[in-house]
């Protein structure tokens, strides 16, 4: 009896792993240039990036993290790729690791606004994911009141009860900046 049940358990598992969806992901074919990524990054620059993050032309994404990219023939590449899979299918572009690691992360105030600072110039690529939640309000049917008079049953009010529950959506916000000197603060906008 012991074996039959680890062996419906061995089945149940391996069912549910050959069942989940695999991704197939596709990365660039340019290789990423190290050497002028981390020139544009290391912080001996003088220029600001200051910028905001509109959703829908509205303030959006406290305490969401903004990542800066800076623009190489790998990531106009993925940017390329992602654009041409979309994410409907089972082949998704990617950024290769160190192309990821090649970045500088900040987060979005409540005002919908972020910063970075220490920037050379040269173009970069602001993106931004963040979770947009609708509170709904919904009535669940529970019964129906019923009650005797005179000796028959008459129906009365229905009965419901009302609950709430949350839509949330993940969008993606992004754009291109280009600072062309030192010591300049750019206005940046990022949006869907």
């Amino acid at each position: 009896m012991r074996l039959l049940l680890n062996l419906i358990i061995l089945l149940c598992i391996t069912a549910s792993v050959i069942a989940q969806k695999k991704y197939e992901f596709i990365y660039p074919q340019t290789s990423f240039d190290t050497v002028s990524a981390a020139s544009l990054l290391d912080d001996k620059g003088t220029a600001y990036i200051k910028g905001r993050a509109l959703l829908n032309n509205k303030p959006m994404g406290y305490n969401a993290e903004v990542s800066l990219f800076p623009v190489t023939p790998h990531l106009k590449e993925y940017l390329e790729l992602e654009k041409r899979l979309g994410i409907k299918g089972r082949k998704r572009a990617a950024l290769s690791p160190v192309a990821l690691s090649y970045r500088i992360i900040t987060r979005i105030n409540n005002l919908g606004e972020f910063e970075f600072s220490n920037l050379k110039p040269g173009n970069y690529y602001l993106e931004c994911f963040v979770i947009q939640s609708k509170e709904k309000r919904g009535a669940l049917f529970e019964g129906q009141d019923y009650f005797t008079w005179e000796g028959g049953i008459i129906a009365g009010p229905l009965i419901f009860s009302e609950y709430t529950y949350y839509k949330q959506k993940a969008k993606y916000l992004s754009g291109f900046v280009t600072v062309s000197k030192e010591g300049e603060t750019v206005t940046a906008e990022i949006r869907n």
